[in-house]
C-alpha cells in the first residue's frame, strides 16, 4: 500500500545508537509504502487537510472504505453523545471539544438522535 505526502514532512528513519528517533525531511510527493499508509491519507483534527494522498488503488480503497463506515460511524456516535449529554455529564467539556476538532455540526447531532429514535422504534414495534 503506497501514499504520497502532499507536503514537506518527517520520516522516521529508526533509532540511533543512544535509541533517539532519527526524522528525515521528505519532500512534497515522497511515496511511502508501508501496510498502515492509509492512515496519514485521512483528515486530522477539525478535517484538516491529510499529510498525504493515496499512491495506489489499495490504498484509496482503504481510505475510501473508511470513510463510508469506520469515519461515517465514529462521527454518527461522537453527534449522538453530544446531543442527548446531560448538563452535568462528567466528560461534558471534553465530548464539545472533540464535537468542535471534528467540526460535527449541530444538524448532524439532530440526524443522529433521529436516527437512533428510528431504530429504538423498529425495535420496540419487533418486539411487540
Amino acid at each position: 500500500m503506497k501514499c504520497r505526502y502532499l507536503s514537506e514532512q518527517k520520516y522516521f528513519e529508526g533509532y540511533n545508537s543512544e535509541g533517539q528517533p532519527i526524522f528525515t525531511p521528505k519532500p512534497a510527493g515522497f511515496e511511502i509504502e508501508h501496510e498502515d499508509a492509509w492512515k496519514i491519507c485521512l483528515p486530522g483534527y477539525g478535517n484538516s487537510t491529510p499529510m498525504a494522498e493515496p499512491a495506489d488503488e489499495e490504498c484509496a480503497a482503504r481510505v475510501k472504505h473508511w470513510k463510508e463506515t469506520d469515519g461515517v460511524a465514529g462521527r454518527k456516535v461522537l453527534a449522538f453523545m453530544a446531543a442527548t449529554m446531560t448538563p452535568d455529564y462528567p466528560n461534558r467539556d471534553h465530548v464539545l471539544w472533540l464535537c468542535a476538532q471534528h467540526a460535527i455540526t449541530k444538524e448532524e447531532m439532530n440526524e443522529a438522535v433521529a436516527e437512533r429514535k428510528a431504530i429504538d422504534s423498529q425495535a420496540t414495534s419487533t418486539i411487540s
